[in-house]
């Protein structure tokens, strides 16, 4: 009889009913694991939950830890129509008094006036230059005003052209005005053509001279005079960039700390931080109303992490002063009942107005050191934060330098005249090549030497190009900005070298080396890296030291933001992090269950099968009696009537 037939056909039993309720007997163990496994899906997406809140918090700490949300300036001019100012997160809070004597301009040549803009003035070429660039010499198709302006456009020369009516009543108002791309004496244009050409660009008018920006520093016999080939202006005041508009005298540009971002970055990080404990504290406390506890109660793991993590954030940051070296001191505590973070605004706007040095040194990492010439940069979580190490310097960065040959020749009374015949500088900076242009005039030799910098600095399209130059004695000294292996300098010719006197052979700088707390570092122009695995790993020092110097002690610090960004990645890290490994087991438990599940569900299924088989054999014996029974009383009857 087939399995699926028996329904106690001869028996009158509920047959599957029988079984359903013998099986359902034998999963009573079982349906309990299956509650249990979905407790543990509820606290796994309970956990995840939570760990997402702490992510976001730890994201938002990110921002505590960026120097740039604490130090960033903002840099003023008393004088906003002759100048503009822009400082950057490296400039000092200072305030500096100039001169805009002038301002640079591009030079504008005119050709002579012509009758119309549209009549062809003769077959030829001609040959234009700006400064010391490639000549180009152009062979136009069309000699008109509008054909020679379109051609020069398209030559891609440094320069632009168009055409002016200039309004004169003499019957030739129109003239081909063109301008360079570039401000400064270095980037004067020289044209002169050929043929039907000859004419027109044998003598243009200047309408605007090529023209350096001029400033002055101080006043008297001290001031310093600085002239520049480009209105923008990055290396009069230190960190700022000046963009000149017009003269002017006396302009006071101002730099003051900007603390437009720490109060929103601060008050980010304590809503996420506050919504990450405000959903643990619903998830794990107890409900005496309805006698329930939270599905994460049980997790104690949870809250000893979380408050080992607020511990670090409000706790005594070492090495800054009583007055400032925890949240408390700006308005940040800890709300007793909740757990929560509470954020005394008042008292944080007044603390940052009245200190904002202060209160970024609470924040970021830093520390201190026995030699002002080594700074620390930065420090990480793998630093060792809080004791002295040792620092010694075996070899200080260096520039890529190039030196003289000779003094730089200078007349009886000690100046230096520079013209049309020596007023050219070739160089070849890290690898890329520049011809700078001095502008002519009569310096002394510091005075030749600063306008030789101002003209290569003119030409540099990268600040890793650029140079300094000063005296050595009598002698120019000539170096790059930047410091290390990676910076090369090469004087390659120019005319002006015949009264610089450089040499001319290849220079590269030096990186510092040495080590920190006894390890070797690592280093790379001026920054020393602690190595890995030791107690300085992470942190790297500015080191602006003169030459080998032994036995420097730095102790660095770590901040509050890096040590709640440190406790909460030590939660939330996908390999170590504590949640995270909770989620993993979690995780675990519950598979085990399904496979736990499943495995009784086969052996009960086995089980089912056998049950049917054996009612079934039942149901055939019982019609097999049943059948001989009929047969019996059959005989029975057959012997009666007989």
């Amino acid at each position: 009889m087939p399995l699926n037939s028996v329904g106690g056909l001869i028996s009158g039993l509920k047959t599957n009913d029988i079984v359903d309720a013998m099986i359902k007997a034998d999963r009573a163990a079982t349906a309990v694991l299956e509650r249990k496994q979905k407790t543990f899906e509820s606290r796994l997406e309970a956990v995840r939950s939570y760990n997402t809140r702490l992510l976001t918090a730890q994201i938002d700490s990110a921002s505590l830890k960026r120097p740039s949300t604490f130090r960033s300036r903002i840099a003023t001019s008393s004088a906003p129509t002759a100048v503009t100012a822009t400082a950057s997160s490296n400039a000092v809070v200072s305030s500096s008094t100039i001169d805009i004597l002038a301002i640079a301009k591009a030079h504008q040549i005119a050709t002579p006036g012509v009758a119309n803009a549209i009549s062809s003035n003769g077959a030829g070429t001609f040959t234009l230059q700006v400064g010391n660039n490639a000549a180009k010499v152009i062979s136009p198709t069309d000699t008109s005003l509008d054909g020679l302006a379109q051609a020069i456009n398209l030559a891609d020369a440094g320069v632009t052209a168009s055409v002016l009516n200039d309004g004169s009543t003499g019957g030739t108002p129109y003239r081909l005005v063109i301008q360079s791309k570039q401000t400064g004496s270095a980037n004067g244009i020289s044209i002169s053509g050929s043929g039907g050409l000859t004419t027109l660009f044998a003598a243009p008018t200047t309408l605007t001279p090529a023209q350096d920006a001029s400033l002055r520093i101080g006043s008297g016999p001290s001031a310093i005079t600085i002239g520049k080939g480009s209105n923008t202006v990055t290396d009069v005041v230190p960190g700022v960039t000046l963009n000149l508009i017009s003269a002017a005298n006396g302009v006071t540009i101002g730099v003051a700390a900007d603390t437009a971002l720490v109060k929103p970055a601060v008050k980010s990080f304590v809503e996420s931080m506050n919504k990450a404990i405000g959903y643990l504290n619903d998830n794990t406390g107890f409900n005496a109303e309805t006698r329930t506890g939270g599905i994460l109660q049980s997790d104690t793991g949870l809250r000893r992490a979380l408050d080992t993590a607020m511990r670090a954030f409000t706790g005594v940051v070492p090495g800054l002063p009583l007055s400032l070296n925890t949240m408390s001191a700006v308005g940040i505590t800890i709300d007793k009942q909740t757990g929560k973070l509470v954020l005394d605004e008042p008292l944080f706007d007044a603390k940052l107005a009245a200190d904002p040095t202060g209160v970024a040194n609470l924040f970021l990492n830093g520390g201190t050191s026995s030699d002002v010439g080594v700074q620390i940069a930065t420090v990480s979580e793998k630093t060792v934060a809080g004791q002295a190490l040792a620092v010694d310097i075996t070899t200080a960065a260096a520039q890529a330098r190039v030196g003289s040959t000779a003094d730089i020749t200078a007349d009886g009374s000690g100046n230096v005249t520079i013209d049309g015949t020596n007023n050219t500088l070739q160089l070849t900076i890290n690898g890329r090549a520049v011809t700078a242009t001095l502008a002519s005039g009569i310096y002394t030799r510091a005075g030749v030497a600063e306008q030789a910098a101002t003209a290569i600095n003119a030409q540099v399209t990268s600040q890793g190009d650029r140079v300094v130059a000063g005296l050595s004695g009598n002698a120019f000294d000539l170096r790059t900005v930047f410091f290390g292996s990676a910076v090369s300098l090469k004087v390659t010719g120019g005319s002006a070298n015949g009264v610089l006197n450089l040499d001319t052979s290849d220079h590269s700088g030096v990186n510092v080396a040495g080590s920190i707390a006894g390890v070797a570092a690592t280093g790379s122009g001026q920054v020393l890296t602690g190595a890995v695995g030791s107690s300085a790993e992470g942190m790297s020092l500015s080191v602006s030291v003169a030459g080998p110097t032994l036995g420097i002690t730095v102790t660095p610090r770590k901040g509050a933001a890096q040590q709640i960004s440190e406790k909460l990645l030590a939660m939330t890290n996908g390999d170590t992090g504590s949640v995270t490994q909770g989620q993993l087991q979690l995780q675990k438990s519950i598979d085990q269950m399904k496979e736990q599940v499943a495995k009784v569900d086969i052996r009960l299924e086995a089980r089912r099968s056998r049950y049917l088989i054996r009612f079934a054999r039942m149901e055939t014996l019982l019609q097999q009696y049943q059948s001989q029974g009929s047969f019996i009383s059959g005989q029975i009857a057959a012997a009666n009537k007989a």
